[in-house]
């Protein structure tokens, strides 16, 4: 079962602000037109995100794949990402952890026009975990 939302809000200024999305026997798609906001999400199979921005706070969990690209920044704060297999989040802006941690039964794939992190953060993977400069998307 794949659960797809493509979300278009009324102006690209207002953005979309999820909450408390699950899905049990399925993955998570989430397309937005402009900023998308989540706190807390969980698919048992993958967790697909694209925006113009995208804001992650909250836990999420996926059995597959998480996946998030945004023209522009992603921020995770006070948040934890963790997926059975790869992380990767791609945006051509700022890529802003803030108090987070990521975690990955693979890979970690950071990729951004600039990437920046806090003391509190954390990345942790069974596989590499890399950081690149220059991500494009869109």
């Amino acid at each position: 079962m794949l659960t797809v939302f493509t979300l278009f809000p009324v102006t690209k200024a207002s953005g979309v602000n999820l909450g408390n999305l699950n899905a049990r026997q399925g993955d998570i798609t989430l397309n937005a037109n402009g900023k998308l906001v989540v706190n807390n999400s969980l698919a048992n199979g993958s967790l697909t995100a694209q925006a113009d921005s995208v804001v992650l706070s909250g836990e999420h969990k996926s059995g597959g794949a998480t996946q998030v690209n945004s023209r522009s920044d992603i921020t995770v704060a006070n948040g934890k990402l963790a997926s059975d297999r790869d992380i990767t989040l791609n945006g051509s802006g700022k890529l802003a952890l803030n108090n987070s941690q990521l975690s990955a039964g693979n890979d970690i794939a950071l990729d951004a026009g600039a990437v920046s992190t806090d003391v509190a953060s954390e990345a942790n993977a069974g596989g590499a975990i890399r950081a690149s400069r220059g991500g494009t998307y869109g």
